[in-house]
C-alpha cells in the first residue's frame, strides 16, 4: 500500500482538474515514449472551496528522474521544452487576453487546446518545483527562470476564462458551474441541480471518474492506496527550503484564494499553498513569506528574492498547521517555522 501525499491546493473547477489529471496522466507526453507508471498517480479531493491533489510520491520521483536524465542526455531538450510550452501558452495568452468570456464552441475549442498544452507545461512545472537538492547538480538556465515570470498566468488566467464563459453559457446554474464535467458541457447535458448540490458538498476525482458521495476511504479501498493525514494538533515548529534569507516575526494570515487577499495588512506573514502574480499587492505588506509548494523558480521564490523578503517554500504542512492569528517566528536563515503562540480565535477564510 502507498502512502499519497498531498502536493497542492487549488480553487478550481472540475474542468480544469480533468485537464490537469489527463494532462499528467493519460495523454501521451509527447516529449517522451515513456508513460507515467504509478496509478492512478493523482487522486483529487474537493472540500469547501478547495480541492487538495494527493500524488503518488513514487510518480513524481519518476518523472523528475525522467525530466533529469533527459537534460543529461541531450543537451537540447530544455530549449525544446521550452519552446514547445511557450508556442502553446501563445496561443492560449493571445484568447485570454483579448476575450473575458467564450461561446460554446469555442469554449470546448480553448479545453481542447489547453489540455494540448498542458503535456509541455507539466514537464517545465516539475523543473520549477525543484529545489535545490533534488536538482543534483543539474543548473537550470536563466531562460526558464524567465519563462516562469513571462508564463506565470497560464492556468489562473485559463481558469477564469472557463469559469466567467461557464457562468455566462449557463447563467440559470451559474452558483454550479464548478462542478461540471467536460463531458456534460460539451455534449450540454447538464444533471439535475440536486447532482450539483451533492458534488458541491465533495468529491473525489482519479482515473478519469468522478466519485460523488464517497469518503476517503472508499477510495482508499478501491485503489489500494493511503491517503496521507497529518495530525497538526502538536506541531509547535516545522521546516521548509529557503528561498530568501531573514529572520522575522509576524501573525499569519491564510491567503487560500484571490478573493481574501485583502485581509493582509502590514507586517503580516503570509502563508499559502503557493503564490501568483495577482498576490502582488499582499505580498508587499507582508513581512515575511511561507509556501507549502514550489521549488527555487517558484512565482514565491522569484519575488521574495526580488523585494528581499524572508521566504521559506516547500513547507508542505503550512496551510494545515497554521492559522489566522498565530504569532510565528520565520527563520528564513535556517528554514525553520516557529509557532510563537497560537490565535485565541481563528478560522480558515476561504
Amino acid at each position: 500500500m502507498v502512502f499519497y501525499k498531498k502536493a497542492f491546493s487549488r480553487d478550481f473547477s472540475l474542468v480544469s482538474l480533468e485537464i490537469w489529471w489527463r494532462g499528467e496522466v493519460k495523454n501521451e507526453k509527447i516529449w517522451t515514449r515513456e508513460r507515467q507508471p504509478f496509478l492512478p498517480y493523482i487522486v483529487f479531493e474537493k472540500k469547501k472551496d478547495t480541492v487538495d491533489s494527493f500524488y503518488d510520491p513514487r510518480g513524481i520521483s519518476w518523472i523528475k528522474h525522467l525530466l533529469l536524465e533527459r537534460i543529461n542526455d541531450d543537451k537540447n531538450f530544455l530549449f525544446y521544452l521550452e519552446k514547445n510550452f511557450f508556442e502553446g501558452f501563445s496561443l492560449l495568452k493571445n484568447i485570454f487576453d483579448v476575450r473575458s468570456r467564450l461561446n460554446h464552441s469555442e469554449l470546448c475549442n480553448y479545453f481542447h487546446l489547453y489540455e494540448k498544452n498542458y503535456i509541455w507545461f507539466e514537464a517545465v512545472w516539475w523543473l520549477w518545483d525543484m529545489t535545490g537538492s533534488e536538482l543534483k547538480g543539474v543548473i537550470l538556465p536563466e531562460t526558464l527562470k524567465q519563462l516562469r515570470e513571462n508564463t506565470q498566468d497560464f492556468v489562473p488566467k485559463s481558469e477564469q476564462l472557463i469559469k466567467n464563459s461557464l457562468e455566462n453559457i449557463y447563467s440559470e446554474i451559474s452558483n454550479y458551474i464548478k462542478v461540471l464535467r467536460i463531458s456534460e458541457i460539451e455534449k450540454n447535458q447538464i444533471p439535475d441541480v440536486s447532482e450539483f448540490i451533492k458534488r458541491e458538498q465533495g468529491y473525489y476525482f482519479t482515473d478519469d471518474k468522478l466519485f460523488v458521495g464517497s469518503n476517503y476511504r472508499d477510495i482508499e479501498r478501491m485503489y489500494n492506496l493511503k491517503f496521507e493525514k497529518i495530525n497538526t494538533d502538536n506541531i509547535s515548529n516545522f521546516i521548509g527550503e529557503v528561498a530568501y534569507k531573514g529572520k522575522v516575526s509576524g501573525r499569519v494570515k491564510l491567503i487560500l484564494s484571490l478573493k481574501n487577499i485583502n485581509k493582509v495588512e502590514d507586517g503580516d506573514v503570509l502563508v499559502s499553498t503557493m503564490t501568483l502574480p495577482d498576490f502582488f499587492p499582499a505580498i508587499k505588506k507582508a513581512v515575511a513569506i511561507i509556501t507549502d509548494e514550489g521549488g527555487l523558480l517558484s512565482h514565491a521564490a522569484i519575488i521574495a528574492r526580488e523585494l528581499k523578503k524572508p521566504c521559506i517554500i516547500g513547507a508542505k504542512i503550512a496551510v494545515q498547521v497554521l492559522k489566522d492569528g498565530d504569532l510565528v517566528e520565520v527563520d528564513a536563515d535556517n528554514g525553520i517555522v516557529k509557532i510563537l503562540k497560537r490565535a485565541v480565535e481563528s478560522k480558515i477564510d476561504q
